[in-house]
């Protein structure tokens, strides 16, 4: 008997997913393929509507007229404009360089009918004579106008250094122009910070600041500030927070007059210091409103001695005026022919009145002629 062979077959199967880049864009205009150029009449809605394949899914991004949707681009009331600068591309005016390196100044904007390369130029300023020079492309400089015509750049392949300056870009159309200054400046320490002053925030103990920055060397800058009470020769510094033009200075010492100033630092150094300026911090005023047990004391012995003096001058007010009023009592008693006298005898008000009869009585001397018709009216007490 022939035992013939078993054969097992395995079958696997596998999935395989490719990457395919982006396809180019087909693009649909007003239900039709997209041609390259599209003319519209002013104030119409402009919509175009792009796709393509890939995977994963591509996106889709505008670089005109700035980053918008994926899709579609719809643009509304389309206007003619003279050139204008272009708030999505911001321009730096302000760039560094060192020397044998390279260095480019970049200049967007937005205009409609879009300027021709006649119609965009660069100018060098002379320092010496004062004028602009127009630039052309030579070997060291390219000038250049975006595909789509709304960027123009100058790029300097070498500098050196009589490249650095001030430069002058002028873009124009049919309905206007415009000119930026742009500055080619060589990398080092920052410029002087300007414009130091305090704000209004003046207490007894702090101060605010704040200054203008100046160019930063083509590095990020920082500033520090340095302070100094003027009966003192040592100055004191402190670090400002990065990115910030405002710092303000704490424990100062009240009534007091400081010197302030400010530096900029960067990666290769700092720079010179600002203009000094005086501020002084306000006076600290006492405050009263607390009242202390002495202060309490006081006031009370203060005002005894007040009542006191008030009494001692009444008494003596008083005793005057019954002295003046006896006077005149003693003066007008006698009364022509009856030679009456009508005596004011004083006596203490805790003596008893027969004390005071009896004092009469002894006083009174018939046997004398004067006394003869003498005799005691409305004896009266009185306490001085």
């Amino acid at each position: 008997m022939e035992i013939l062979p078993i054969i097992v077959l395995y079958v696997l199967a596998m999935a395989v997913e490719c990457s395919v880049g982006p396809s180019v864009p087909d693009c649909e205009y007003d239900g039709a393929d997209a041609p390259s150029s599209i003319t519209v009449r002013e104030g119409w809605t402009f919509s175009l509507d792009c796709n393509s394949s890939g995977n994963p899914t591509p996106s889709l991004t505008w670089t005109h007229p700035g980053p918008g949707p994926s899709s579609p681009l719809t643009l509304s009331n389309i206007q003619k404009s003279s050139p204008r600068v272009s708030h999505t591309s911001p321009t730096i005016l302000n760039v560094t360089a060192g020397t044998s390196s390279s260095a480019t100044l970049t200049f967007n904007f937005i205009a409609y009918p879009r300027p021709s390369a006649s119609d965009v130029t660069w100018e060098r300023h002379d320092l010496q004579t004062d004028h602009w020079t127009v630039l052309f492309n030579t070997s060291d400089i390219a000038i250049t106008l975006s595909q789509n015509s709304l960027q123009t750049n100058i790029s300097f392949i070498d500098v050196k250094e009589i490249n650095f300056g001030q430069y002058r870009v002028n873009v124009s159309n049919e309905l206007g122009s415009i000119t930026d200054t742009f500055f080619l400046k060589p990398e080092g320490v920052p410029s002087v910070p300007h414009n130091l002053k305090s704000s209004d925030r003046v207490t007894e103990s702090s101060v605010n600041l704040t200054w203008i920055s100046g160019f930063d060397g083509g590095h990020p800058q920082t500033f520090v500030v340095q302070f100094r009470d003027i009966s003192t020769v040592i100055w004191k510094k402190e670090d400002v927070e990065t990115g910030h033009t405002n710092h303000t200075l704490f424990n100062l010492k009240p009534g007091t007059t400081y010197e302030v100033k400010v530096t900029a630092r960067n990666s290769l150094g700092n720079s010179a210091s600002s203009d000094t300026i005086t501020l002084t911090t306000l006076s600290v005023i006492e405050d009263h409103t607390e009242t202390s047990p002495n202060t309490v004391g006081g006031a009370i012995g203060g005002a005894i001695g007040a009542i006191a003096a008030v009494v001692i001058v009444v008494v003596i007010l008083r005793r005057k005026y019954f002295l003046h009023r006896n006077a005149s009592i003693l003066k007008n008693t006698y009364h022509g022919d009856n030679r009456s006298y009508n005596l004011h005898v004083n006596m203490p008000l805790n003596e008893s009145s027969s004390k005071s009869q009896m004092y009469h009585a002894e006083n009174v001397k018939k046997e004398n002629p004067i006394y003869k018709y003498t005799r005691v009216k409305n004896p009266e007490e009185t306490v001085l």
